[in-house]
């Protein structure tokens, strides 16, 4: 790991600058809330079980306030349904979601125990 030392006018000139790369983005961005304790995680989505679709709906409609057809299309896309999400992506993860950590650790905790694999990686 390499660490930079950069102002805020320079990691955000820097981000604004990374046009096409969302990685580079986020991670800067990502950076720059930790250090103003603005705290978030990402809570990653890799799978959920088909018996258990409508459960993982209601808690993640209960958590993020999206519609129910928002909800569906999402984890539509997460189980493999769609080629494209209509909402926004993290990391260039079409399955990814960025949250404050109290949120998203609550939210990946209901959800595995409706048989989803989940992973929230901490931003450090």
């Amino acid at each position: 790991m390499i660490t930079v030392e950069m102002t805020v006018r320079e990691a955000v000139w820097l981000a604004t600058q990374s046009e096409g790369n969302v990685d580079m983005y986020n991670r800067i961005i990502g950076a720059l809330e930790v250090k103003c304790g603005e705290l978030k995680v990402t809570m990653v989505l890799h799978s959920v079980p088909r018996d258990n679709f409508i459960p993982c709906i209601k808690i993640l409609r209960s958590h993020l306030g999206w519609g129910l057809k928002d909800t569906k299309d999402w984890l539509d896309v997460v189980r493999g349904r769609w080629s494209t999400p209509d909402n926004d992506y993290v990391g260039g993860r079409w399955n990814s979601i960025n949250k404050e950590s109290d949120v998203a650790v609550k939210m990946a905790s209901e959800l595995r125990s409706k048989g989803c694999v989940v992973e929230v990686i901490k931003h450090v």
